[in-house]
Order: structure tokens, then sequence, then C-alpha cells
């Protein structure tokens, strides 16, 4: 009954957030330059994050530095003119929007009722927003009752006891607020694993493919992205170097597993995640840098303050070198393709490329013979059996799509 169960919620959850990404026409060229817009402003989020004093940078760095994050500029502007706590609500509020209406989408899926588009789209564009462009930003929000265990920004304790240096985020009454939080952090975190690594193109016959992309590398990104807000609450416990160390080489991983995968069907989209990623794989190395020569207290602050500006110098160098190993990588496997390609033509020249076509399975038909059927019988024409019968398959929405074994 738990397994019946389980394998009713995976296909209740895979299937629902199928429906939400597959359908979509390929993307205009506004598209793909909304695309970039909200890819660059998450990296900036991300750059900013990583380049805090907690893990070794200097203040006058990050104060110059932080600006490269547009979120962070308006955030600071609308602080003058609302509390701070506000972005806690506002952030609040969306995750709690996105989770349900993923709810109510998984039981019109569940229900085959796909007729009402309206649902779908605002949770393509809520998962689009709270997980992929504003998810650094958000968790900070989300943060605020703590955020004075690690940041001189003004506590939300300071409001409750309505003084600037009080910081009790386990003390009551902050523990009323300080509960609720962690417990939408660790449902927001699951959701936007959840969003980011099942939104994949599961059909490889789908309507648009080209606007999918396999959800592997982007949740690895994900990973690093909570452990860089997650580990400056443990600058206390663990030292700028332990932690640079564990960004690096988690952002090494993302960087070589994206040119290993290549996991937008998209080339573009590809070529400017790849930028993306070894920019921000150059950073933690450079704060990995700036953390070791920072242990070392005879070195002037003058000359660490340079080399902090130099390695932020080879940030514009990292974004092409990126986008030129993801095109080198790709241009490498349509030379391997084509000269597959080639061999293949030449074995079916010798006269035995015929023999090989009816006995090998192909993924179009779930595994069978190109003269069987899913069910195993032969396909029949008007002269009998034969291997280049042609199926006529009626219309079918995306619900029967996504069940039918006979991709």
């Amino acid at each position: 009954m738990i397994l019946i169960k389980s394998r009713r919620l995976k296909d209740t959850l895979f299937g629902m957030l199928f429906v939400m990404r597959d359908g979509g026409k390929k993307p205009s060229q506004s598209a793909m330059r909304n695309l970039v817009i909200l890819f660059l402003i998450d990296m900036g989020q991300v750059l900013r994050v990583l380049m805090s004093p907690f893990y070794g940078w200097n203040k006058a760095t990050y104060d110059v530095a932080k600006h490269i994050d547009i979120v962070y500029d308006f955030t600071k502007i609308c602080s003058f003119l609302v509390p701070r706590y506000t972005f806690f609500g506002i952030a609040f509020l969306l995750v709690l929007a996105s989770i349900g209406d993923a709810f109510y989408c998984a039981k019109l899926f569940k229900a085959g009722d796909i007729s009402k588009i309206g649902p779908v789209k605002a949770l393509r564009f809520l998962v689009a927003i709270v997980v992929t462009t504003l998810f650094s930003s958000i968790m900070k929000w989300l943060l605020i009752p703590l955020e004075c265990l690690a940041s001189h920004e003004k506590s939300f304790s300071s409001y409750i006891h309505n003084d600037s240096d009080a910081c009790a985020p386990w003390a009551f009454p902050d523990l009323v607020a300080t509960i609720p939080t962690l417990v939408v952090v660790v449902i927001y975190v699951a959701f936007a694993f959840t969003a980011t690594f099942f939104c994949v193109c599961t059909n490889p016959l789908a309507v648009a493919p080209n606007v999918q992309a396999s959800g592997r590398v982007e949740a690895l990104f994900l990973t690093s992205k909570v452990l860089a807000t997650f580990l400056v609450f443990l600058s206390d416990h663990i030292t700028p170097v332990a932690t640079t160390l564990i960004l690096f080489l988690l952002n090494l991983a993302v960087l070589y597993r994206h040119l290993a995968v290549l996991p937008f069907h998209h080339h573009a989209t590809n070529l400017l995640r790849g930028g993306i990623y070894t920019c921000i794989t150059w950073l933690t190395f450079a704060s990995l840098l700036v953390a070791i020569v920072g242990t070392n207290d005879m070195i002037e602050d003058d000359v660490f303050q340079t080399m902090q500006w130099m390695l932020i110098g080879f940030l514009p160098v990292a974004f092409p070198l990126g986008v030129w190993l993801t095109h080198f990588r790709r241009s490498s496997l349509l030379l391997s393709l084509d000269r597959l390609r080639g061999e293949y033509e030449v074995y079916q020249m010798q006269g035995t490329g015929d023999t090989l076509s009816h006995s090998s399975a192909t993924p179009l038909q779930g595994g069978k013979g190109l003269g069987e059927t899913t069910n195993g019988s032969p396909l029949t024409g008007a002269n009998g059996p034969t291997g280049n019968a042609k199926r006529v398959a009626a219309p079918r929405n995306a619900y029967d799509n996504f069940f039918d074994p006979s991709w």
C-alpha cells in the first residue's frame, strides 16, 4: 500500500511538472533576452553572497562589489521607505503561493484535467521567479529573523524589543517567529530542489523539447547556492578557508557536469549557463585564495586589497572563457556524431545495415524491433507482415503522452 501511494505521489508530482514545462513553443528572441536577464540577475546575487566578508573578503571590496546585485540595491532603496521585515512577509507569501499553486496543479493533473491553463501558467511564472531568479534573495529575506547572527543589519529582534542591538532569535517571544521561519525555509528548499530536479523533458519527442532541460546540473548548482547562504551562519565555527574550499569544489563539479551533460536543449542557454558557471567557479577559487592569504598576518593591507581587485578583474574574462568551453564541448560532440554517422553509412553500404535495422530495437517503439508494435505483434500491410508499415496515432494531450509507455 505504501509503495502504491508513493508511486501515485511520484506520478502526480512528476506529471504535474511535466505538463507545466511541456507544450511551449520555440523560445522567441524576446524570450531569450528575458532568460538572459533573469540568469544574470541570479548570477549577481550569487556573486554578492560569495564576496561576503565572512568568506575572507575586505569590507571595502564588498561595499563596491555588492552593487553587482541589482536586487540588493532595490532592497536597500526600499528599506528607506518600508521596514526591513516587509521583505520577510513578501518572501513568505511568494513561497506559500508557489507551494499552494503546485498542490492545486497536482490535484488537477491527478484528476486528468489539464484544460485549466491559468494555474499552470501561474506556477510556471512563480517557479521562474521564486526558484530560478530570486532564490538567493528570498532565502536571505526568509532568514531575516535569524539574520543578526551573521550580519550587522537591523535585526528582527530589534523591532520586537525596541532595541537596535537586540539579537535573541532563540528566546521568547522571538522564537514565535523563528520556528515558522525555519519550517518555511525547509519547505522552500525542498520545493526548489523538487522543481529544479524534476522540471525536465521526460519525453524526447515532446512538443517542444528545445525548451526543456535536465535538472541534474541545476540541482547541483542550487545546492551550492544553499550552502553559500547557510555557511555564513557557521562562520564562528568553520574557518573561511574550509568554507571557500567546499564551495570551490562544489562549483567546479557544477561546471564539469555542465560541460559533460550540456543539459539545455537550446544551445544559447548552454552557452549562457557555461559563462555563468565559470564566473562563479572563478570567484569561489578567488575567495579560497583570499581566505588563504588572509591568514598571513604579515601581508600589508594595501597589497591584500590590490590582490582582491585583481582577482575580481578576471571575472569579465571568465565569462567568455566559459562560453568558449561550452561551444568547444558541443563542437567536439558533433564531430564524434558525424564520425559515427559516416561509419554507420559505410556499414550499410556493405550490405549489413538492412539486417541490423530489422533486428535492433528503436527508442521510438519502447525497445521493440522495427517490425513489431509495442505489444510484440507484427505490423501487417496489404501483402502481409512488413517492417515499413507506419502506425497512425490519434492526437493525444500531454497527460496521455506522459503515461504512454510506447515513446
